[in-house]
């Protein structure tokens, strides 16, 4: 009787694993915007905004925010998160946007 007992509680536990071990993670962009903003490249920026719900597998998860300088310009970042838990972010210049404030072409040294 008891080792049936423990058979059906070992398959109970088992089952409950292999249930929560399929369930995605997901981080919030305010706590990954937190982490990037904490990195010393990223330090002088401001209105740091991720994306929403990134969810992370057992390979890690890569996201995008996007900040404003201290100098007014808008950057858009990509960000890799690692198996590891290590995080990689860099500047993602085929998306990032001009200054609306500075017409084009004003650099007259340049010409």
């Amino acid at each position: 009787m008891y080792s049936l007992l423990a058979c059906v509680f070992i398959a109970g536990a088992a089952s409950g694993v292999t249930y929560l071990a399929q369930k995605p993670t997901v981080a919030r962009g305010a706590v990954l915007a937190g982490d990037v903003h904490d990195m010393t490249l990223f330090a002088d920026t401001s209105g740091l905004a991720c994306d929403d719900e990134v969810p992370i597998t057992v390979a890690g998860a890569s996201f995008h925010c996007h900040a404003e300088t201290a100098a007014g310009d808008r950057e858009s970042i990509a960000c890799v998160l690692d198996k590891d838990g290590s995080l990689r972010c860099h500047v993602d210049d085929t998306a990032a946007a001009p200054r609306p404030d500075l017409p084009p072409d004003t650099d007259s040294w340049l010409k």
